[in-house]
């Protein structure tokens, strides 16, 4: 099963800070690239950690999303910078990545279990 996981980058200073809104995990790096891959490896460490837990507390830790709040925010700065003309500063992006769901259906059901 293929899941897709929403991202936003913005650029602040010297710095960009990435966070994949679906599982609120952030990261830093000096460059967009750069700090899209670290994001990448902090998803698939965390996803990895997931394994050695009990289903319940998979399912609790894999459906913790960030407030809604911020989601506002986040996609209020990334069109505000579009509209400003500094859109260069902040993307989004998917992020799309295999796991080992038992399926589509057991997990909008019961949230997902990880071998």
């Amino acid at each position: 099963m293929v899941i897709a996981l929403s991202c936003y980058a913005y650029r602040e200073g010297d710095v960009w800070e990435a966070i994949c809104t679906d599982l609120d995990i952030a990261t830093y790096a000096p460059s967009f690239d750069l700090v899209k891959e670290s994001l990448m490896t902090c998803i698939e460490l965390h996803l990895e950690s997931l394994k050695s837990m009990s289903g319940s507390d998979q399912r609790r830790r894999i459906s913790r999303r960030v407030p809604w709040w911020l989601r506002v925010k986040l996609a209020t700065l990334v069109r505000l910078r579009w509209v400003l003309g500094k859109s260069q500063h902040s993307r989004t992006f998917t992020i799309h990545l295999h796991h080992p769901f038992d399926s589509a259906e057991t997990l909008r059901r019961e949230g997902p279990t990880i071998a």
